[in-house]
Formats: structure tokens, sequence, C-alpha cells
């Protein structure tokens, strides 16, 4: 009897043993490793039951990135963790290589930003990119891969891939592997769609996010000197990758002319390391094929006083600056911001804005026409208390809740009667409180925090979906161009800390404080004694922003091709305006293919379908 039981023990033990050894059961090995792919909206907390596919297929036009989620997790404490992807590969042996892996690092949210409907918890936000560091010395947990995953623990990864405006549509397949000590343990089939459309090289939608030098500057520690050939090249590196994004920067440190001893720019100026500022133009608007260009005037920059004794100088200056843009920027535009005033709400403000509606008017018209006038103001904002600034600035750029309330609450229009007489429209989010989010709710019983219908909000501990929308509505509104403030919004003091602390954004309010996670925060400052490099180092939200940019050029293009009305109506399944969408992640991906799917078949057909 006892040999019978321990030959059926053995029996079972065999047959356990070669359960594990089955290569065939792609979430089942010796290490218990499980990979699941999850859609790239979705967020989960460090130990977090996850709920995935066993495989992934996304679609993407040519000239496209497209981006997708995965999750690793072990059963037990398993060392020395790595990811690699093999080369997407079409049945015409056609390879797709450009591709790049992160893991997501999670941060801690303390305190939650107010009004989120999430309680603390940690966050994965931070993308650390395979390989990039592997030379240098890394701090482990700043180190992408190889990684200590614990029993339980959530490992997710982010995969961008790129395909080239010359990839043959059709189906590719690869393969995500997981390795332990460089053994293949988990797999995860991937299948790319390509469809038969290309997005423009120039993205249409205009963009000023800030990625300021002067900050970069701060948070490393260093004065801005374009004789410094290495800060120079890390300037540079902060707009390179908000570039990759669609985004361009707020100003351009080695392409902005400088007053010149002839009191005219100083466009041969050379930026060590780097080129001339007109070769330096040429690269961000000619070669990087951006499409906005701000230049910040000042009555005191570039001249003590422009509005008196330095007047003539800075007109002759300013028209000197405006044939160079034109010169240089090709299909972009130059715009210029010359209040230096966020958001003017007083007759002050509006009397300044004056002063250079003046100052700009005794130009010639040809020097107008080059150079747009743009503020951070909604145009209904004007009232009879603060002045009218309507015929002065070219270019309005309200918040979200203000465009709404303009078009959809109020129903004013203001906003469509500037666009008639030839205004631009620009738009952006900003840090909302409290009391803004309890009137909203008074405005619009609907508005609820995890549902939606309320208009967008850029913090780290809101829906995911909050990036993306925006852009999906851009056309209904007629806006044509999106704002952000700063996009690394730390100073010194808190550079390392927002690795371990979200919390970018703190201000007062009858005696309490408030703290705004992320807000203001799309790039993480890497540091040379930690990270292994002095480099900026993108967000899970960048990510996000980008799709929503190529999810805007989609429409974009549907509406050259005579499809607004099918786009409208596709649009509307998700979102009717800033304060009514559906926070749906997997309705928005539905939508979106059936935009990529009508447009496939429009211009590979050349006619209406």
């Amino acid at each position: 009897m006892v040999r019978l039981i321990t030959k059926v023990s053995l029996i079972v033990f065999i047959l356990s043993l070669t359960a594990c050894l089955d290569t065939s059961n792609n979430n089942l090995n010796l290490h218990s490793i499980t990979i699941q792919a999850i859609g790239n909206l979705q967020r989960f907390a460090p130990f977090e039951k996850v709920k995935g596919q066993a495989a992934i297929h996304i679609k993407a036009a040519k000239n496209e990135y497209e981006g997708f989620q995965a999750i690793i997790k072990a059963n037990q404490t398993t060392r020395q963790i790595d990811v690699s992807l093999s080369p997407l590969i079409n049945q015409q042996g056609q390879r797709l290589s450009d591709i790049k892996i992160y893991r997501e690092r999670y941060i801690n949210v303390n305190t939650p930003t107010p009004d989120s409907p999430y309680a603390a918890q940690a966050w994965s936000d931070i993308l650390l990119e395979k390989d990039i560091n592997k030379t240098k010395q890394v701090k482990p947990s700043y180190q992408a891969f190889p990684y200590d995953l614990m029993a339980g623990e959530n490992l997710p990864i982010w995969v961008d891939i790129y395909v080239p405006a010359n990839a043959i549509a059709g189906d590719y397949s690869a393969t995500l592997s997981v390795l332990v000590n460089g053994e293949t343990q988990a797999q995860l089939p991937i299948k790319l769609t390509v469809w038969d459309f290309t997005l423009p090289k120039q993205i249409p939608l205009a963009s000023s996010f800030g990625t300021a030098s002067y900050r970069i500057a701060e948070v490393y520690g260093f004065k801005r000197d374009r004789t410094q050939a290495k800060q120079n090249r890390l300037i540079r590196s902060y707009y390179d990758l908000l570039i990759e994004h669609h985004l361009a920067p707020v100003d351009y440190w080695d392409a902005v002319p400088e007053r010149a001893s002839n009191d005219l720019p100083n466009i041969n100026e050379k930026i060590a390391g780097l080129g001339t500022v007109t070769q330096n133009l040429q690269y961000y608007l000619q070669q990087r094929k951006l499409n906005t260009y701000i230049y910040t005037f000042a009555d005191a920059f570039p001249f003590e006083d422009s509005f008196d004794k330095d007047k003539l100088k800075a007109q002759r200056f300013l028209k000197s600056y405006a044939a160079w843009c034109q010169q240089y920027a090709l299909n972009a535009k130059c715009y210029t911001n010359p209040t230096l005033m966020d958001e003017p709400e007083t007759a002050e403000d509006y009397a300044y804005i004056k002063k250079w509606g003046d100052f700009f008017a005794e130009l010639p018209k040809q020097t107008r026409k080059n150079i747009d006038f743009l503020i951070t103001e909604p145009p209904l904002a004007n009232s009879k208390s603060l002045g009218d600034i309507r015929g002065i600035v070219d270019t309005w750029t309200p918040k979200f809740y203000d465009l709404w309330q303009d078009v959809d609450y109020k129903k004013i229009g203001i906003s469509r009667q500037q666009l008639t007489k030839g205004d631009q429209l620009w738009a952006y989010t900003a840090l909302t409180l409290p009391v803004d989010f309890i009137e909203f709710q008074q405005l619009n019983p609907k508005a609820d925090i995890l549902l939606g219908n309320y208009p967008f909000i850029w913090q780290l501990d809101y829906p995911a979906i909050n990036y993306r929308l925006p852009t999906w509505l851009f056309h209904q509104y007629g806006v044509t161009g999106w704002l952000y403030y700063d996009t690394l919004q730390i100073g010194k003091q808190k550079a390392a800390d927002i690795w371990h602390n979200p919390a970018s954004f703190i201000m007062q309010e009858q005696n309490r404080e408030l703290i705004f996670n992320g807000d203001g925060l799309l790039i993480y400052p890497g540091f040379a004694e930690d990270y292994g490099l002095d480099a900026p180092v993108p967000s899970l939200r960048l990510k996000w922003l980008r799709e929503a940019v190529e999810d805007y050029v989609y429409i974009d293009l549907l509406y050259q091709h005579g499809q607004a009305d099918f786009a409208r109506q596709q649009i509307q399944r998700i979102a009717r305006n800033f304060a009514d969408w559906q926070n749906d992640p997997a309705l928005l991906m539905q939508v979106r293919e059936q935009l990529g799917s009508r447009l496939a078949t429009i211009i590979t057909s050349g006619s209406k379908p």
C-alpha cells in the first residue's frame, strides 16, 4: 500500500513538472510568471489584481507612434527580470524595428488632489527607458531593467512602436518576452495592423507646452550661458523629447535672437554645441516640422523701454524679426506674447495690452501679418469695466471651462464671433480649485468625477482619459492650438523629491494647503548621480498627450476628405462637449478604430464610401 501511494505521488509529481515545463502556455513557467496586455489608458496599483488579455492587437497609420501596455506578475519573488520585443515582421518580410520599451515606475500620491476620485495610492507614471543608461552607474530604483519583482507585485511596462511613412500596409507580428537571467519565462503575442494612410510630417495642431529653458537651468542648478555646450545640449534634449510627442516648447533657447550691437536681432549668433540661431530655427521648423514659434517681447526686453525712449528701436527690431521668421519658418506660424502676464483680469492689465496694440498698429501691415499676438484670455471675459481688447489680440486662449461656458452653457458665442473675424482660437487647462468644481456641479448636475461630464483636468490622480479626449472636440469649437503652462513645474529644491512625491504645485487657500499632483509636470528630471545621466525622463501622461494629438490628426484628415459628418457622429458616441463626455477608455478605442478604418477606406480607394 505504501509503495502504491509512493508510485502515485511520483506520477503526480512528474505530471506537475511536465505542466510547468510546457512552454505552449505563455503565462505558466518555472517561476510562475504571467504577462497580460492592458489598455493604454488603464492603470493598476502595485498589488492590485489585474484583468488583462493574453495577446494584443493594435492599429496605426503610417508615420504614427502607437503605444501599448502590459503587466508582468510573479507568484514568488523573482530577481533579474528583463523584457525584449522582437522586430515586427509582415508576410513580405518587412521589419519594423523602431521600438522603445519602458518600465513604468510608481510614484506615491500622499495627499490626493482636490476633488480627485481616488484615495492616496501609488500611480505608475515615470517611464524608464530600457538600456538608455545601461553603461552608467545607476541607482536600482532609477534603472529600467533588470528588475527584482516581489511576489504578487505588478510590473507595468509601456512599449512605443513607430510606423515609418514607407511601411507596407497590413499585419505585422512580434513577441514580447519576459526573461529571467536571460531565459524566456513568459511571452505575449503582438499584432500590429498598419492602415494604408499616412499622417502628415507637420502636425496641423499648434501648441505651446511650457518647457522653458530658465526652468531647466533652475532645476539643474546652472545659469544659462550660450557658450556652454553641455548645458545647451541638455536644454535641447528637453525640447527634442517634447517634439517627439508632437508638442512645441514655450521657448527656444537656442533659436531666439537676442539684440545685437546694431540693435537688430542677432540671427547669426553661435550657440555652443549646436548651431547658429538661424540654423537652430531651421532645425525646429524645417527639420523637426514644428508649426509654432513664440517669441516673447516685453516693455523692458529686448530694450529698456520699448514703449517710450526705445520705441523706434524696438519696432525696428520687431520688423526685422518678423522678416527673418517668415523667411525660415516656411509653413510654421510665428507668434508673440508681449504681455508677459497670465490671464489678464483687471482694467490695468487690459490697458497694458492696449499699449501693445498701439505698438503693433504702428508697424507695417506686412510685419503685423507675420506675427500673431497671443494671450491666455477668453473672449467672453471682455466687459465694459475692463475694456475691449478685441481687434488687438490675434489668438485667444481660453480655458476648457471658459470655452464651454461661452459656447455650450451661456451660449454667448463670442469665441465664434472672433473666429469669423479671422482670429485664432487655442485652449488650455489648469489646476481647478475645489470651489471651482463645486460651482461647476451647480451649473451641471451631471458632473461626476468618475464618469466625466466636467471640463478636462490634468492631474496625476484624475482619470487618464482627461489627457486624451480634449483634442477630439477641438474641431467642434474651432480650436487650432493648445497650451499648457509648464512641463517641469519644480525648482532645484524639489527636483530630487519629485521622483517620490508628485506634489508639483502647492498653494494656500483659507488657511489650508492644497496639493495638485502632477500639475505642470509631464517630464521628470534625470540626474547623473541617480539616473546615470542628466536627461529628461518622459511620463505616462506625456504618451497620452501624444496619442491625443494623433487622434486630432485623424479627425482633421476626415474633415479634409469630406467626412466631417461621419467624424462628428462617431465622436458624439463618447463626447458631446467639454462638459459632457464618458470616462470609457474602451469606447474611446472603439471610436478611434472607426475613424482609422474610414480613413484607410477612403484614402486607399480615392473616393467616398
